[in-house]
């Protein structure tokens, strides 16, 4: 797959679990007959919310937390195409790497943390895409948690209002 349609790790790994616990396929006759098994609708499910997740309208990515540094874990295309990047140039990087200066300064300021207490509603931000064109945006971002429940990172839209 290409750098801007591919799965994001935290899919891949989803998959792999999925396809390592899924029963092996039955033999003779019955192999040839598609599976239809909770397995394979919630892998169906799995990339029913892939698609949702590329194609939004909105920029939306998601981070985890490195030590109060959000580090972007995943992102969708309207979040690649903005900027110009492709998917493997912006995983795994801070997300101050795309802000200017002056968003960098809000977020040393506690925008991130407000963002990981749920106290972060909507502020704007500029982002700098590849080019070196600001992209003056509205960001919403609320905390992310995994299965025991702790905070782990974030979830954020970034909506274009350059005018």
């Amino acid at each position: 797959m290409n750098k801007a349609t591919g799965p994001g790790r935290r899919q891949k790994r989803i998959a792999a679990a999925i396809d390592s616990a899924a029963p092996p396929p039955p033999a003779g006759d019955d192999a040839a007959a598609p599976p239809t098994s909770s397995w394979q609708a919630l892998r169906s499910a799995e990339q029913r919310y892939r698609m949702l997740f590329d194609e939004s309208p909105v920029m939306y990515l998601t981070t985890r937390n490195v030590e109060g540094t959000p580090i972007i874990e995943d992102c969708n295309k309207a979040f690649l195409d903005t900027l110009g990047y492709g998917r493997a140039d912006v995983a795994g990087r801070p997300l101050t790497d795309f802000y200017t200066a002056d968003s960098c300064a809000k977020v040393r300021d506690g925008g991130y943390r407000r963002a990981l207490e749920g106290r972060f509603d909507v502020e704007e931000r500029q982002l700098v895409a590849h080019d070196g064109t600001v992209i003056e945006v509205a960001a919403r971002g609320k905390p992310e948690n995994d299965a025991q429940g702790r905070v782990v990172g974030t979830l954020a839209t970034f909506s274009n209002i350059t005018k």
